[in-house]
């Protein structure tokens, strides 16, 4: 099911496989989100916010609605959860962990959005997983018909399953951007890029540190699933059931499924962005093209660096302008890249 092998007696795939915790917040993920503020949000805060926000559907866990760190999401009615487990279990409480840190991450990234938890496991078990098949799938649908613009998903198997590729073909087909974590099998040739990172339909996401380099234990680059963004030692929310006394109720955490979120709000950013009215030479006029897979695919790929077979996503490399005419310079790049598209 999983995207490989996890250790000797653990049942927590999603810790062995996609998301590694522990040690200290790396420096150079404390600079990326640094520079993400200085540079992106700098550039997107400038103007005003019109229309609606984008939304970000975050299929996992379920987030602890209690966090501070969700406090001003929830307080603007920015934060809808709803679990698809069994009867009476609630989609607004975690008691894994990975979907809060995951919730945290999109929004640190791209701070205004909408999101829409859906709780799809409750422990992470590669049994609970088998057995959950139809809460991923109903999760998908019910994202869905929330008209997401994007859906992330931190999770994964080793094979195909037809019912989630269904899911997911009809809400990309209906303008839905699709993320999911490629894995941390290494080198490991029997189970590369795990599903469903691997189909067409979604951008599969690997790991990179602060710096751009790509993370030890990712898997194999394709041609296709090449795409890279911060992974390592990244801090952000965790329960505060599962704390006795740290204070900051953060935890660092490792990983393709650290990236993926982190992708999928950057992609939430550049959409909110290009969506916002201005004059003329300020507005990108085709913006609605970017609320498409192959879109925003291309889109990273021109904001990219390579390393070592990867390519590692910049986001200073869109948003680092400054001046009066920044706005013009910005929209002015995006309108150039979906001309060229």
């Amino acid at each position: 099911m999983v995207a490989d092998v996890p250790s000797a007696g653990s049942t927590d795939w999603q810790t062995d496989q996609l998301f590694r915790l522990g040690g200290l917040e790396s420096e150079s993920a404390k600079q990326w989100f640094n520079d993400l503020r200085s540079d992106a949000h700098r550039v997107v805060d400038s103007r005003p916010q019109i229309g609606r926000r984008t939304r970000v559907a975050v299929l996992d866990s379920g987030i602890d609605w209690s966090h501070p760190c969700f406090q001003d999401a929830i307080a603007e009615s920015r934060i809808v959860a709803k679990s698809f487990l069994q009867q009476g279990i609630p989609g607004d409480v975690d008691s894994n962990g990975h979907g809060t840190h995951t919730a945290h991450l999109v929004l640190k990234t791209t701070p205004h959005s909408k999101l829409f938890i859906a709780r799809v496991y409750e422990h992470g078990t590669e049994e609970e997983f088998d057995n959950n098949i139809s809460s991923v799938v109903q999760a998908i649908k019910w994202a869905t018909e929330q008209n997401v613009d994007i859906i992330t998903m931190s999770l994964g198997y080793r094979c195909e399953n037809a019912s989630i590729k269904a899911a997911l073909r009809d809400a990309f087909h209906k303008g839905i951007i699709l993320f999911a974590a490629a894995s941390n099998s290494g080198v490991n040739p029997r189970f590369p890029i795990s599903f469903p990172a691997n189909i067409r339909q979604v951008i599969c996401i690997h790991s990179s540190d602060g710096d751009g380099n790509p993370s030890l234990r990712n898997p194999p680059s394709t041609h296709d699933c090449n795409l890279a963004i911060l992974g390592e030692g990244v801090a952000a929310a965790w329960p505060q059931d599962l704390f006795t006394e740290r204070e900051d109720k953060l935890r660092v955490a490792s990983g393709s499924s650290v990236a993926t979120p982190i992708a999928a709000g950057l992609a939430a950013l550049i959409i909110e962005y290009a969506s916002q009215g201005g004059s003329a030479l300020e507005i990108v006029t085709k913006w609605k093209r970017l609320k498409h897979c192959d879109e925003i695919r291309k889109l990273f790929q021109s904001m990219t660096r390579e390393r070592a077979g990867y390519l590692s996503i910049a986001p200073s490399s869109l948003f680092d302008y400054h001046g009066e005419d920044m706005h013009q310079r910005v929209c002015g790049r995006i309108a150039d890249i979906l001309d060229s598209l």
